[in-house]
């Protein structure tokens, strides 16, 4: 039995953060995590994605007892794949949680539809929502070795908490449609296209790269450059927004969100679900152009980028 759906749930009110949590109208399907051993499993690839064979490294017990339990956990959709990687020629598979969080629901626990209130969608996002549908698709690059840089995406998980800002403007509590940049055929192209990841990890990215108004320079070591200011910034904590007509249908619309690295990409993305208002704004130096360029700030000194400072 499938689960009723995915939903986006925010945990953090301050900063609008989200975390996955999946729901189960029946608890078979948890069976995988009801052992002892297969719940520690669940939990160490809850904390970071990992290898059956490691697996069996870090916790001293048989790598047969943890590829049983993985394929359990698989199979009831509780992991998934994250990605590969090539060990003395032979592929080894990575594995992490799939939703951050489980629930489980009675059978006749009551629905309600939300109401949607088409005044509450900002003029500037009526393209990407319709009607109280999400009229777009998330691509996000692949974890695997892709494109001309044979780079792996490692932005996805900032793609949640955009799925939960934009779903908020949303009568449907189901996520977005989202998929991965070797996933997209001439089809999908022709779409409102939401784009998370730079041009090394992001194949849509990089088609897009040159021709926006700020981009990431191959030439210069992959410093985001802005046709607007001529500066460079170079930072991995510095990210970049661009909204503009989508090349492959001039009738729809892309949003693209890319750091030079995690952090700078993470730092977009806050950027846009704490301070939309500013991001609409424009750039300044042209505030006609759709353009921002962002530094991440961690202010509570985690680690964690938690707001950002505009640069233009």
């Amino acid at each position: 039995m499938r689960p009723i759906n995915t939903v986006l749930k925010v945990l953090d009110t301050e900063t609008g953060l989200a975390s996955e949590v999946s729901a189960f109208r029946s608890p078979k399907r948890l069976k995988a995590i009801t052992s002892e051993l297969g719940w520690k499993i669940y939990q160490e690839l809850a904390r970071a994605p990992a290898s059956p064979v490691d697996l069996a490294k870090k916790m001293k017990i048989h790598e047969q007892k943890v590829y049983y339990h993985v394929n359990q956990l698989r199979k009831a959709e509780l992991i998934r794949l994250i990605r590969t990687e090539e060990r003395q020629g032979a592929l080894t598979k990575f594995y992490g949680s799939r939703p951050e969080a489980l629930v489980v629901t009675h059978e006749n626990m009551e629905s309600h539809k939300l109401k949607f209130d088409s005044e509450n969608v900002p003029e500037t996002l009526r393209e990407f929502v319709s009607s109280g549908r999400a009229n777009f698709k998330i691509v996000v690059g692949s974890p695997d070795p892709h494109g001309k840089y044979k780079a792996r995406g490692s932005d996805s998980c900032c793609a949640i908490d955009l799925a939960l800002f934009l779903g908020s403007f949303t009568n449907n509590v189901v996520p977005a449609n989202y998929k991965l940049d070797t996933e997209m055929r001439e089809n999908d192209y022709r779409q409102n296209l939401v784009i998370v990841g730079g041009p090394k990890a992001n194949m849509l990215t990089a088609a897009l790269n040159e021709g926006m108004k700020v981009y990431m320079d191959e030439a210069d070591d992959w410093n985001i450059v802005s046709k607007l200011s001529g500066k460079s910034y170079g930072e991995d904590d510095n990210g970049f927004i661009v909204m503009a007509k989508n090349p492959w249908d001039e009738t729809k619309r892309v949003i693209v969100f890319a750091g030079r690295r995690f952090p700078g990409t993470r730092a977009t993305v806050i950027a846009f679900v704490k301070h939309f208002n500013e991001v609409m704004k424009g750039n300044k130096y042209d505030p006609r152009v759709s353009a921002k360029v962002v530094k991440g700030i961690d202010y509570d000194g985690d680690g964690i980028v938690d707001d950002v400072e505009f640069l233009e």
